[in-house]
C-alpha cells in the first residue's frame, strides 16, 4: 500500500529470525568417536519418532555414555553399541550424547530435529540464545515523492496541482538496520531507518530510531510486542511513538509446509513535539495476518487485512480505513529471487470536504492501490541484490495521484 513517508518509517517493523549452530565439544585430546547414520547435525524426520543406533569408539575402554542427561546401560570396551527409542513433542529437538573413557576423555555432541514441515534453515531453537542483525539498504527513484495531483485521467472538479510533474522526481537513498537478542520466545531488538533526498532543499527526509521487545512462541498462543520510536523530519523533531501489539496467532504443520493466522491489534500512541498545535492520539487497527511457506517449492504467499483509524494530530489528518494486502514471494536459498504483490486500501477523511462532490460524496475519500514486484539474486548466504518497481494511484476525490518508485539494493540477515 502507498503509505505517508512516517507510516513507510514505522513499517520497518518486521517480524526477524535468528539461526543457531549445532556444535561438537571435546574435553580433551582422544575422545571417544560417537556415531550414527538415523541422525545428522540437522535432521528432518517423516514422524515424531525414531529408533537411533549410535555406536561410540574409543582406543581406551568408554565407561559411560548419556542421551539428554539420561545414563545409558551397556557393557563397558572399546566399542559400545546404544540402540534408543526417541520420542518428539516439538516442533524442534535436541538430542545431546555424551560419551566418557575409563582416562577421563570425553565428547559430546548435539543433534537437531526437525519435525516434517518444518524448515530448519528458519526455525530458532525454543530454549537457546543467539543474536541477530537485518539490514536493507536501496536507492530509489520516486516519480512523485510529494504526492501532488497527477492522474492518468482527467477527474471533473479537481485541479492541476501546484508542481509541474516534471519537477516532482527525486531520488533517495533508505537505509534500514536493526539488531537484537532472542532467547526462547523473547526478543528485544533496536534499529534505525533512514530517508534522504538528493535535493538539498527536500523537507521529506526521514529517520526514526527504535526499540522494542516480543514475546512470541513458535508453536502458537497468545504473543505481545511493544515498539518505541523517536522520528524526526529534516532536522526537526516530530513525535514519539509507543506501539502495543497483542495477538493471537496458530500455527500448524505438515509434509507440505507451515501456515500461520494471526488475529491481532495495533495500539498506536503518539506524542508530537513539533511548534505547529497537534494533540496527541491514540491510533489503532485490527489485523488478521494470514502467511504460508511450501517448503517443497520454497515460496511463501502473505496476505493482510487491516481496519483501523490514523491521525497525524489535525482534524485534516484524520481518517479510518480499511486495507488489504496480497503478497507472494519464493524464498530460495539461492539464485533467482522474485516477488509480486497486490494492495488497495480504502480511506474516509470526516472532517476534510472534498474537491469534487461527484465523487464518494461530501467527505474526502482516497482509495489508494498498489502494484509492486522485484527481482533479484541470492549472492551470498547473507547478501542478496534486489531490484523493485511499485506503482501508486490514489483514486481521491480531494488529492488523486499516481507514483511511480523504482528501486535497487542490497539486503540481508545474520
Amino acid at each position: 500500500m502507498n503509505r505517508k513517508l512516517i507510516g513507510a518509517g514505522l513499517a520497518v517493523l518486521l517480524i526477524w529470525t535468528a539461526t543457531i549452530a549445532t556444535a561438537e565439544e571435546d574435553t580433551q585430546a582422544n575422545p571417544p568417536e560417537i556415531l550414527t547414520s538415523d541422525l545428522t547435525l540437522k535432521t528432518l524426520l517423516d514422524s515424531n519418532r525414531i529408533e537411533a543406533n549410535f555406536v561410540i569408539v574409543d582406543d581406551d575402554e568408554v565407561v559411560e555414555v548419556t542421551i539428554n542427561g539420561e545414563i545409558q546401560s551397556f557393557e563397558p570396551g572399546d566399542t559400545v553399541l546404544i540402540v534408543k527409542e526417541l520420542v518428539f513433542s516439538e516442533e524442534v529437538s535436541e538430542v545431546v550424547v555424551t560419551a566418557k573413557d575409563a582416562a577421563g576423555h570425553s565428547k559430546t555432541v548435539t543433534y537437531t530435529v526437525y519435525l516434517a514441515g518444518v524448515s530448519p534453515e528458519r526455525v530458532v531453537k525454543k530454549e537457546e540464545a543467539g543474536w541477530f542483525v537485518n539490514y536493507d539498504a536501496k536507492l530509489e527513484y520516486d516519480s512523485n515523492p510529494t504526492q501532488d495531483l497527477s492522474t492518468p485521467f482527467a477527474i471533473e472538479g479537481v485541479g492541476d496541482g501546484v508542481v509541474d510533474n516534471d519537477e516532482q522526481a527525486d531520488s533517495r537513498l533508505n537505509i534500514k538496520a536493526y539488531a537484537g537478542m532472542v532467547k526462547g520466545p523473547w526478543r528485544l531488538f533496536g534499529g534505525i531507518s533512514r530517508i534522504e533526498y538528493s535535493k538539498s532543499t527536500s523537507s521529506l527526509d526521514v529517520a526514526l530510531f527504535m526499540l522494542g521487545a516480543t514475546y512470541r512462541r513458535q508453536q502458537g498462543g497468545f504473543e505481545m510486542g511493544y515498539l518505541f520510536t523517536y522520528i524526526k523530519l529534516n532536522t526537526f523533531d516530530y513525535a514519539l511513538t509507543h506501539w502495543f501489539s497483542p495477538g493471537l496467532r496458530s500455527h500448524s504443520t505438515d509434509e507440505d509446509g507451515t501456515t500461520e493466522t494471526l488475529w491481532g491489534l495495533d495500539l498506536v500512541a503518539k506524542q508530537f513535539l513539533t511548534d505547529i498545535d497537534q494533540a496527541n492520539v491514540v491510533d489503532f487497527h485490527l489485523k488478521w495476518d494470514y502467511s504460508t511457506l511450501d517448503l517443497a517449492k520454497q515460496d511463501s504467499y502473505h496476505r493482510l487485512f487491516l481496519l483501523g483509524k490514523s491521525s497525524e494530530g489535525l482534524d485534516a489528518t484524520k481518517y479510518y480505513y480499511f486495507s488489504m494486502d496480497f503478497d507472494w514471494e519464493n524464498q530460495w536459498d539461492s539464485g533467482l529471487l522474485w516477488d509480486i504483490g497486490f494492495g488497495w486500501q480504502a480511506r474516509k477523511y470526516p472532517d476534510v470536504l472534498p474537491s469534487t462532490t461527484e465523487l464518494f460524496g461530501k467527505t474526502r475519500v482516497d482509495n489508494p492501490l498498489r502494484f509492486s514486484t522485484a527481482v533479484g539474486y541470492q549472492l551470498l548466504k547473507n547478501l542478496k541484490l534486489m531490484s523493485g518497481y511499485r506503482y501508486v494511484f490514489d483514486f481521491s476525490n480531494s488529492v488523486p495521484y499516481v507514483r511511480h518508485i523504482l528501486s535497487a539494493g542490497v539486503e540481508g540477515t545474520f
